[in-house]
């Protein structure tokens, strides 16, 4: 009898920890095309523009625009056709290089693919940012990132 309640709980164990290996993890990012609005660009300075790509044997691609409103005195980071690769933790950086040694957070990745749009206050900015960057701050891994030119 003891065989038995014994056989009992450790299938009872495997099974829950199948499911919850089949389970989506919930630190990933949504992969639900975001579509962030573009449409009020109008009347917004283009400051520089770039290419993303993938880093680390990641997707990373898509148009990116470093846009400045005089009006709201914001900055904003704009991809269009972005895709990437998920990963826990990703978040979205401007900084001075790839490598995030000196950067502003702007956020979590709010999709794996879209148009997102980020913006931040003219007293976050600094010339000296000219690199877009998908980092996963948890492992410390550059998933992407564009250098940003004047158009």
């Amino acid at each position: 009898m003891k065989k038995n309640k014994l056989f009992q709980y450790v299938m009872a164990t495997l099974m829950v920890l199948a499911m919850a290996a089949c389970a989506p993890p919930k630190d990933r990012v949504p992969t639900t095309p975001a579509s962030d609005s573009t449409d009020d660009l109008q009347g917004e300075q283009v400051l520089s523009t770039g290419t993303l790509s993938g880093a680390n044997g990641y997707t990373s691609s898509g148009d990116v625009q470093l846009i400045f409103s005089a009006d709201t005195q914001t900055y904003s980071l704009v991809f269009e056709n972005f895709l990437s690769s998920n990963g826990p933790d990703l978040k979205v950086y401007l900084g001075t290089d790839s490598g995030a040694s000196d950067v502003i957070n702007l956020g979590d990745l709010k999709s794996t693919s879209g148009t997102l749009r980020y913006d931040f206050p003219a007293s976050s900015f600094r010339p000296e940012f000219d690199t877009a960057i998908i980092w996963c701050e948890r492992f410390s891994q550059l998933f992407g990132s564009a250098d940003l030119r004047a158009p």
